[in-house]
């Protein structure tokens, strides 16, 4: 039954994930109506499950979960895909231009 609700909660968290960078996405594709070349990408995650640490880029303090394996690659290897269907160039690096940052933190 442990398993079973662990299984689920993990379930949810990642589904929370995919739904935060579609959302994040949809926005960003509609505001984009001209050309701005490669787009980076950069993909976080906050180390240190249990504990509250303060978030580099908002400044906010939060509690970090535990996050899957993988994850951090999964939401990189989502969003090359969705920028490549819409014709948007992609780096893995901030240098240069516009870049998206993303910190996972569950």
């Amino acid at each position: 039954m442990i398993v079973m609700r662990q299984k689920k909660i993990f379930i949810d968290k990642l589904m929370a994930i995919f739904l935060a960078v579609f959302l994040m996405l949809s926005a960003l594709a509609a505001d984009i109506s001209y050309a701005i070349g490669d787009l980076g990408i950069i993909v976080e995650r906050m180390e240190g499950a249990g504990e509250v640490k303060k978030c580099n880029v908002c400044g906010r303090f939060m509690k970090v979960g535990n996050i899957p394996r993988g994850a951090d690659t999964t939401i990189n290897n989502i969003i090359q895909e969705s920028l490549s269907a819409r014709n948007i160039g992609y780096r893995k690096d901030k240098n240069n231009g516009n870049y998206v940052n993303l910190m996972i933190y569950s």
